[in-house]
């Protein structure tokens, strides 16, 4: 019996602390934030690519377990399931998106009500879906 509340003690007490992890990770990263303006309200419907790389705010790394989808509306960003505590599905509209910077293999993307703000994501997403934005909103996409 005591094994049993001892085991049972170690996984709520690893799925409390991993829920606070993840969390506060979110609030580190800036997650949170653009989840308080750009929170998606809809399942996005589209093609999604697990992104090999992903940065925020140069603090948090989110290596394979970001969620990447181009539509007209915008850039949606999901995470993986288990890690999703914190994270809530974002689609951050065109309008918003201030620039996409090619460096190197990588796009910086910044925001326009948001400008300490920067996420770095892998510039292929953006160079293969780049038919998927609109005309009116490609103006920081030039030279694809």
């Amino acid at each position: 019996m005591l094994a049993f509340l001892i085991t049972i003690s170690s996984i709520i007490g690893f799925s409390a602390y991993w829920f606070f992890l993840s969390w506060l990770i979110a609030r580190i990263s800036g997650w949170a934030q653009l989840a308080e303006h750009y929170s998606a309200s809809y399942k996005f419907e589209g093609e999604l690519h697990l992104s090999r790389y992903g940065l925020f705010k140069n603090t948090s790394k989110y290596h394979k377990l970001l969620k990447v989808g181009i539509s007209e509306e915008g850039l949606y960003l999901s995470m993986a399931a288990f890690f999703r505590v914190g994270h809530p599905p974002l689609l951050i509209p065109w309008e918003d998106i201030s620039y996409v910077n090619q460096k190197g293999r990588f796009a910086q993307i910044g925001f326009t009500n948001f400008p300490a703000m920067e996420i770095i994501l892998s510039w292929n997403i953006f160079r293969e879906y780049a038919e998927r934005i609109p005309e009116a909103k490609l103006n920081f996409l030039k030279g694809i």
